[in-house]
């Protein structure tokens, strides 16, 4: 993604290293080591003798140079593999904008809330988002993640740039409410889009109805 890459190694000639992991840096001369690496990480999940990792906290469009290493089990001397690995981040995904945006409070019972991104939009595996599917890509609830569905149906525009939630009934007064999307989303040149999320309060009060009657006179009342 545009700061994140998911990289894996093994060291299949060194049983039980200390240590293993991966070192990285902007320069391909010297090749990146513990000493002079931008970046490094031992955080890493192991099946036999492969290991990966998720480095995280890169910069977008950014070629990077990437080498594992291990580290004998004495700690006597740390082994690199033979090249640095050459990669480049992706580009940002286009941003996601709430209306309410987050922690907005007094927003009207019959609020339509709207998801409004920088570009269009498609899923992950380059489907199209349509107004049939976009509902499950959507969370509503009241109060926060974890609280209780709230019940809407969504749409998405033709130029598939917003997503449009409107809820099946008036929003309750006071009441929290949070609306979210997940990690479903990218554009059009594969940059995901992040889950983003907006939690805001329906105003207190209701809508009314006023009801004229017409009397004898032709008077209203």
């Amino acid at each position: 993604t545009a700061t994140t890459a998911l990289v894996s190694s093994s060291f299949a000639f060194m049983m039980s290293p200390k240590e293993k992991g991966f070192c990285w840096s902007k320069e391909q001369s010297p090749k990146p080591t513990l000493e002079n690496a931008l970046g490094s990480t031992k955080d890493v999940q192991t099946d036999g003798s492969i290991f990966t990792a998720t480095i995280t906290g890169l910069e977008p469009q950014t070629t990077y140079y990437l080498v594992s290493y291990a580290v004998e089990k004495n700690g006597s001397y740390t082994s690199y593999s033979d090249t640095a690995v050459q990669f480049t981040t992706g580009s940002p995904g286009p941003g996601a904008t709430f209306d309410p945006e987050d922690g907005a409070a007094t927003v009207p019972a019959d609020t339509n809330i709207t998801i409004t991104f920088e570009e269009p939009v498609r899923l992950r595996d380059n489907s199209a988002v349509t107004s049939d599917n976009v509902d499950a890509l959507i969370t509503f609830k009241k109060g926060n993640a974890t609280g209780a569905d709230v019940g809407f149906d969504a749409s998405i525009n033709a130029e598939k740039t917003v997503i449009t939630i409107d809820p099946t009934d008036m929003l309750t007064g006071g009441q929290k409410y949070y609306a979210a999307i997940g990690a479903d989303f990218e554009g059009n040149t594969d940059n995901a889009v992040d889950p983003a999320s907006s939690t805001f309060t329906a105003a207190t009060g209701g809508v009314y109805t006023i009801t004229a009657t017409a009397g004898e006179n032709g008077s209203i009342s």
